[in-house]
């Protein structure tokens, strides 16, 4: 849900990037937009808490409040919204509310195929259902890997989804594994934000290029032996040279060395 007031304060709440890009254009109108959200930190569930942070202080020092692991209680107004009501009672005024609710994939013409689903249709690494003959790409597929389901995130992976698929229909498996990186982008205060890949359960970060205080840096996430996933702002060359380590499943004593 996103609030915004040119006169002052103002509120959203959207998990995932949709909320924080709301926030941004708020900015860039002269409005003063707050941030709902539920978890501890924005984006918390797909960068982690740490990087969520960072964030989420990277937002407020262009302007953007935040209530972070706040929930609504109820709405205010006789004609419009006019103001939120909080879980914890803070009452928060509003101009103009924003609400993201997700997607939900149509998949219900599927029901009776005998097809996986599970957030979506279930596809292997080369788009391919458990019916050889049937392959999927785009917003309603949900990619298996190991015993993990990925919906599809974003429009760009549906490129890489298509290239993939029509190799597989002609027979023209790739030769090297496919490292499924999870892909996605968004800009944020003029700034391109990059990421691909997935954060562990306690990660380390391998700082390759500024920290979390300049605006641009990238960093590596890893476990305890690979680099997992790579984050940027503002560095989209670099962020081209770094993911390539996720790709190659590159070790992370190398890095740490190099």
């Amino acid at each position: 849900m996103c609030r915004c007031s040119r006169g002052g304060e103002s509120a959203s709440s959207v998990p995932g990037f949709i909320g924080l890009e709301i926030a941004s254009a708020a900015i860039q109108l002269g409005c003063h937009p707050t941030v709902l959200e539920t978890a501890a930190t924005p984006l918390a569930a797909i960068l982690g808490a740490e990087l969520g942070g960072y964030i989420q202080r990277w937002h407020e020092r262009k302007g953007v409040s935040f209530r972070c692991g706040s929930g609504l209680r109820g709405v205010r107004g006789t004609y419009s919204v006019e103001a939120l009501e909080l879980n914890d009672g803070e009452v928060l005024g509003v101009d103009a509310v924003v609400v993201g609710v997700g997607q939900t994939p149509n998949v219900e013409w599927l029901a009776q195929s005998g097809l996986d689903m599970r957030l979506g249709l279930v596809c292997d690494l080369h788009d391919r259902t458990q019916d050889p003959r049937v392959f999927g790409v785009g917003d309603a597929v949900c990619t298996k890997v190991g015993d993990h389901y990925h919906p599809t995130r974003q429009w760009t992976a549906v490129t890489e989804q298509a290239r993939r698929t029509a190799g597989a229909i002609c027979g023209k498996v790739d030769a090297e594994p496919i490292v499924e990186d999870f892909y996605f982008w968004s800009d944020l205060h003029g700034t391109r934000l990059q990421f691909a890949g997935q954060v562990p359960s306690n990660p380390r970060l391998i700082w390759v290029r500024g920290s979390p205080h300049e605006e641009r840096f990238v960093v590596l996430v890893c476990d305890a032996a690979q680099v997992r996933a790579v984050f940027s702002r503002g560095s989209p060359r670099e962020f081209l040279t770094h993911s390539m380590a996720l790709r190659r499943v590159e070790p992370v004593a190398a890095l740490e060395a190099s």
